[in-house]
């Protein structure tokens, strides 16, 4: 999926009970809490890592998700809940450990920028601060470790060191010896029951500690060369046998395979290759969707009290077995392995229980990480953009990231599926269909579009057919011909977000494309359109049923009009851009017909442009644009609404990057002549952090409501015009997108996120 980046978002060291997501559209409870939100989608959809099994409850499972979402579950994979962010954001580098003796302790790192390291005490539900001022400051922590006996004794690497701590993360010591970019960490458990003996793995080597990390020695003789991917070991307590793997790089020496897996079984002493009998060593790509011309051998994962079973990951040099992307197990320390991993349809072996994403778009396994329970080698979680889980050592596998709806015969392409609360997709419009409102669309990023025929209960991928199948930015129903809808679509996502800001980063192609039959099939109508990204589009509902009017942004080339259902467009930005910044973002239609569009800024390097951003306003049917004066110095403008009921109120989103600092949102009330910010960083209890927001909706019923999307601080309400603010402190996700409101359901709303799916909850903060 998509390299999207772990969002941001404050450290609060008050308490806050867990609120989650919770499968099929119900709502969920657990010790520790009550949840008022759900997730609503087809599930999973986005990059996974760093998952964790508890060795004391095998049902308790973490994973980590690349666009914040920390998740949980108590039932083996069958339902997930996402922590709340302000307690805990995802970790892609380091998993989650737990305490050798107490069932109810975990630790688990912040997100990358974050970098604290928090505690469990109720088995994931809420999580606190272990240390503030952390010594590593606001290094990454890439590798987490903690010793077999008691938990005291805790590891951390971050910044390229490794830090010690003997007293539960209390205080801590730079450890002298490991240097590098630190991969794992494990703690020799002897049959005495001490574990004085540690390991400390980085890409530059593998240091052991023989005195509980007073000292260290490097240990890595025999390897033949470093850049260390992963390190995993085990213990056999009765023998007193500890083995140890590595994964490095693979390459071609004097016309044979080398690197891959090496083992050690003598503390480090010296490593061997352990690329044994199974493994793919062949030189060349065997086809051309073949991962490289030499397989990868990437993470590894076994059980810490044990030595004969391990697992590892491999990118493959064709896609068929035995030369395909899978996962090798081995149940005899690495002399011998078989691939266990087998997804594609056409695969003969194929062993695991698929999802909807390979019955409707294709076989992806992925490779982001894998673990295994300390507590039972046969039970492993596997993830990449899916998750799968086996607890027969790889016989078989299930997914874990979705349900199927029941009633439909053998699984198969164009089912539904419904969340099991494991939604890491970008999701960015909720549509409640005009004439059927049990007819749902979301409109997604990576995946396209998904459509409901049940309220949102359960889901159908739609993606395929059009010409831009990554991204479906924003869709208009037409409100007079059933089954006719309007898409905006493109191949480049996530813009207007910090990975898409640049002019470089959001050139590609896209356009609109036109379905008949309420979102199953869709169609290109791009004729003298760009071939750019479409962000928005808009019907004109007053036009004639056969010659519908539409406004639609194209980024980097201005507005354009149809004023025949799409099949010609005309651009139309005279009044735009007029000193060359045509990154036009998001057009709207006031209901007297007042068009609205914001031009958005372009960054070259740390540097925004302002020149020609803000909001601007046409009232002849977007022949001529006029700007209404934005504010000043404001470097990073995106969405806005009008108040629907005085369009001389207006306001306008911002976020911050770097030194620019303009972020939050602003108010005007005289057209434009003068703004206010009436909400930034130093506006909520995360003064310091920073700010990005891209949309907000003023309620069409009442516009002292007003509804404000920030992506690191979540979902804010106001019921005063924006003269206070309150935190839906329920909602989980940090980053969020729109908010469309249940007309099925009075008082409730879905809100669309950056990386979180979509979630339904109530209209007002509790």
């Amino acid at each position: 999926m998509s390299g999207k980046g772990a969002v941001s978002a404050a450290i609060i060291t008050a308490l806050v009970i867990v609120c989650v997501l919770s499968r099929g559209g119900a709502p969920a409870a657990d010790s520790g809490g009550s949840y008022s939100w759900t997730s609503v989608g087809l599930g999973g959809g986005g990059g996974m890592f760093a998952p964790a099994i508890s060795p004391h409850d095998q049902n308790l499972m973490f994973v980590n998700c690349d666009m914040g979402g920390f998740y949980r579950t108590t039932d083996g994979g069958k339902s997930w809940r996402m922590v709340d962010f302000r307690m805990l954001q995802s970790n892609t580098r380091a998993k989650p450990v737990f305490h050798p003796v107490d069932p109810n302790v975990a630790y688990a790192p912040e997100a990358g920028d974050i970098s604290d390291l928090r505690v469990t005490r109720d088995r994931g539900v809420t999580w606190q601060p272990v240390t503030k001022g952390a010594p590593w400051g606001t290094a990454p922590v890439t590798a987490l470790g903690i010793d077999r006996v008691d938990g005291a004794t805790l590891l951390v690497g971050a910044g390229g060191r490794a830090y010690l701590s003997k007293d539960g993360g209390a205080t801590w010591k730079d450890c002298e010896g490991p240097r590098g970019d630190m991969v794992a960490f494990h703690a020799v458990k002897r049959a005495a029951g001490s574990s004085g003996v540690l390991f400390a793995a980085s890409a530059e080597g593998i240091w052991r500690s023989d005195d509980g990390g007073a000292t260290w020695k490097e240990k890595a003789a025999g390897l033949p060369w470093r850049d260390i991917r992963s390190f995993a070991a085990g213990d056999d307590a009765s023998s007193g046998k500890t083995v140890l793997f590595v994964t490095i790089p693979s390459k071609a020496v004097g016309g044979k395979f080398a690197g891959g897996v090496y083992r050690s079984d003598d503390l480090g002493q010296s490593w061997r290759s352990s690329m044994g009998d199974g493994l793919n060593i062949r030189l060349g790509r065997i086809d051309e969707w073949g991962s490289g011309d030499i397989a990868e051998y990437r993470w590894l994962a076994m059980s810490a009290n044990q030595t004969q079973i391990v697992y590892v990951t491999a990118l493959g040099t064709g896609y068929y077995p035995p030369y395909h992307d899978t996962v090798y197990v081995s149940r005899d320390s690495g002399k011998t392995w078989r691939y266990c991993l087998n997804g594609d349809l056409r695969f003969k072996d194929r062993n695991i229980e698929l999802g909807w994403y390979t019955y409707d778009v294709m076989w992806d396994p992925g490779d982001h990480a894998i673990a295994v329970c300390d507590a039972n080698s046969d039970l492993a979680i596997h993830v990449g953009g899916k998750l799968y889980l086996t607890d027969n050592g790889g016989i078989s596998w299930r997914q874990a990231y979705t349900e199927r709806a029941g009633g439909q015969g053998a699984p198969g392409k164009g089912q539904r599926w419904q969340s099991i609360g494991l939604e890491v997709t970008t999701t960015w419009d909720y549509v409640i269909d005009p004439h059927e409102s049990n007819r749902h669309y979301i409109c997604y990023t990576d995946i396209g579009f998904a459509r409901s025929t049940d309220a949102g209960k359960t889901w159908t991928w739609s993606g395929g057919g059009g010409a831009w199948r990554n991204t479906c930015y924003m869709i208009a129903c037409d409100g007079d011909r059933p089954g006719v809808i309007y898409g905006a679509w493109s191949t480049v996502h996530d813009i207007p977000h910090a990975t898409h800001t640049t002019p470089e980063s959001r050139r590609g192609p896209g356009g609109v494309c036109l379905s008949r039959d309420y979102g199953e099939t869709w169609e290109p109508i791009s004729k003298d359109l760009p071939s750019a990204p479409v962000t928005s589009i808009v019907l004109d509902p007053t036009s004639p049923p056969d010659a519908r009017v539409l406004y639609v942004t194209s980024i980097g080339y201005g507005v354009y009009r149809s004023a025949d259902s799409g099949v010609h467009w005309t651009r139309k930005s005279n009044g735009l851009g007029v000193h060359g910044n045509m990154e036009t973002y998001l057009v709207k239609r006031y209901h007297d017909g007042t068009l609205y569009c914001s031009i958005t800024s372009a960054r070259h390097e740390s540097e925004f442009s302002t020149a020609d951003t803000g909001l601007y306003v046409s009232t002849d049917g977007a022949e001529t644009w006029r700007k209404m004066s934005a504010p000043a110095e404001v470097g990073w403008p995106c969405g806005f609404d009008v108040d629907p009921t005085d369009k001389r109120v207006a306001y306008m989103c911002a976020s911050n990057w770097g030194p620019c600092r303009s972020g939050g949102l602003y108010k005007t009330t005289d057209a434009g002549r003068t703004w206010k910010r009436i909400f930034d960083a130093a506006s909520s209890a995360y003064e310091g952090r920073g700010l990005e927001s891209f949309f907000v909706r003023v309620k069409d019923d009442d516009s002292r409501i007003v509804y404000y999307s920030t992506g690191t601080q979540g979902l804010m309400y106001s019921a005063d015009g924006g003269a206070t603010w309150k935190p839906f402190r329920g909602l989980p996700f940090a980053s969020i997108h729109r908010v469309t409101f249940d007309s099925l359901n009075p008082g409730m709303i879905y809100v669309t996120t950056f990386g979180g799916g979509v979630c339904h909850g109530p209209s007002t903060p509790q």
